[in-house]
């Protein structure tokens, strides 16, 4: 994955114009070690002046709360997942960057969809676009520890 990271970083030295607001909420139905939840996103706080926004994560699993964290993330990194979108195409080739269109619980979005491997074989897509938090459905496969992963956009609500 760090190869992955290091390829991809030309992306992320630019920026979307993307303008979070509290009360932005993802949800993402995701499935991680065998275990299905929902992992919710809400935007508690914005401070654009220092590019950090606080969201409050939670995981819902048949309804009800099992954990709850609040961090402070960067604007401009989850700005620049909206960002691929916009350049997809010039994303290295050893991305396979692609435009799709494809369905989700929460619709259907075009993305760019980018695929890589990482050094111990695990397989890693990416579906880009231009929504809350830049992605539409990401998934980890192949893993030698077993940490296999899947997140897809279940709703959200941008204010």
């Amino acid at each position: 994955m760090k190869n992955f990271i290091i390829t991809l970083s030309f992306l992320l030295s630019f920026s979307a114009q993307a303008e979070y607001k509290i009360g932005d909420t993802a949800t993402y139905a995701t499935i991680s070690n065998g275990q299905s939840f929902d992992l919710k996103n809400d935007v508690l706080a914005v401070d654009a002046e220092n590019d950090l926004m606080t969201i409050k994560q939670t995981v819902i699993m048949n309804g009800s709360v099992l954990q709850q964290n609040t961090t402070d993330e960067k604007i401009s990194d989850t700005e620049q997942n909206e960002f691929i979108f916009d350049v997809c195409l010039q994303a290295p080739i050893s991305l396979n960057p692609r435009y799709e269109t494809i369905t989700v619980l929460a619709g259907t979005f075009n993305t760019c969809h980018i695929s890589a491997k990482d050094e111990t074989g695990a397989e890693f897509n990416g579906y880009y676009s231009k929504v809350l938090f830049g992605f539409v459905k990401i998934t980890k496969t192949g893993t030698t520890d077993n940490t296999d992963l899947s997140l897809e956009l279940k709703s959200f609500k941008k204010l």
